[in-house]
Order: structure tokens, then C-alpha cells, then sequence
């Protein structure tokens, strides 16, 4: 397409002056803007009028965080997370169950919960109170204590 010294002027740059990789050193995967053609198609479904009204409504009928009740603080969600990743299913998109975090919750805790594929809080009774935890691996769960 371009050949050396001709590539495109808005080409990013590395110190030595040669175009940039578009694959991060890190995750080894394409870099690409949320505008980038071969960007998750999904994420134009969040600027959808139809998913703002489900936001919404969502948020004024729960419109605390929920991680934040189990820790005992009361926080204003602003975010309607999918609890369960919907992976560019649209039936999942908008059907599927929501709950309401605030931002950082959702950045944060939510997000390693993603990644771990459990939530490594501990209950009352010293257990983990997640059945995707790694301790119940193989393992038949303990009885919890009611609450």
C-alpha cells in the first residue's frame, strides 16, 4: 500500500521513525479504536436510544450499587452492567438481567470479576462466597450460614 518513506502522514510513529505496530507489545492482539471497522460491532449498541431507556429505567428502579450494599456503603449507581457478558448477542444485550454498579465498582471490582471469572469475596463464615470460586473446585460446597 504505502512503501517506505510513503506511508500515510498521519501514521504514528515510533522513536526511530518507523510507523507504529498496531499490535500492543502486552496483549499481542490489534490496538484498534472503538471507530476501527473490526472493533466489537457491539459497542454502537450502547449510543442506541433503545438502550438508554432500559438504562434508565433500570437506574431508577435500583439506584444503588450493588457491590457496595454487600460492603455496607451506600453509593449512587450510575451504570447498568450486564451481569452476565452478552459477547455481541443482541437478544442477550437487551434482554439480559442487569445491576446497578457505580463507576467504580465497575471498573474495578466488576472487571477483575471478568477477568478472574469469580469474585473472590469472603463471607461470614470463612468460605468464599462464590460457587465459581477456585476452592469449591472438585469440591462439594460447605453449608453456608444463613444470613
Amino acid at each position: 500500500m504505502f512503501s517506505a518513506g510513503n506511508e500515510a502522514p498521519d501514521a504514528p510513529r515510533r522513536e526511530g521513525g518507523s510507523p507504529q505496530s498496531p499490535f500492543s507489545v502486552h496483549h499481542q492482539r490489534p490496538a484498534l479504536s472503538h471507530h476501527h471497522p473490526m472493533a466489537e460491532h457491539w459497542r454502537r449498541w450502547y449510543q442506541l436510544e433503545r438502550w438508554r431507556k432500559r438504562r434508565r429505567a433500570h437506574l431508577l428502579r435500583e439506584p444503588l450499587c450493588v457491590y457496595c450494599l454487600k460492603k455496607g456503603r451506600v453509593e449512587p449507581a450510575t451504570i447498568a452492567d450486564h451481569i452476565r457478558h452478552h459477547g455481541g448477542d443482541w437478544n442477550e444485550f437487551m434482554l439480559g438481567a442487569l445491576q446497578s454498579l457505580c463507576a467504580p465498582c465497575h471498573s474495578s471490582t466488576k472487571h477483575l470479576e471478568e477477568i478472574r471469572g469469580y469474585d473472590k469475596t469472603i463471607g461470614l463464615d470463612g468460605w468464599p462466597t462464590d460457587p465459581r470460586h477456585p476452592a469449591y473446585q472438585g469440591t462439594a460446597q460447605p453449608k453456608r450460614i444463613a444470613k
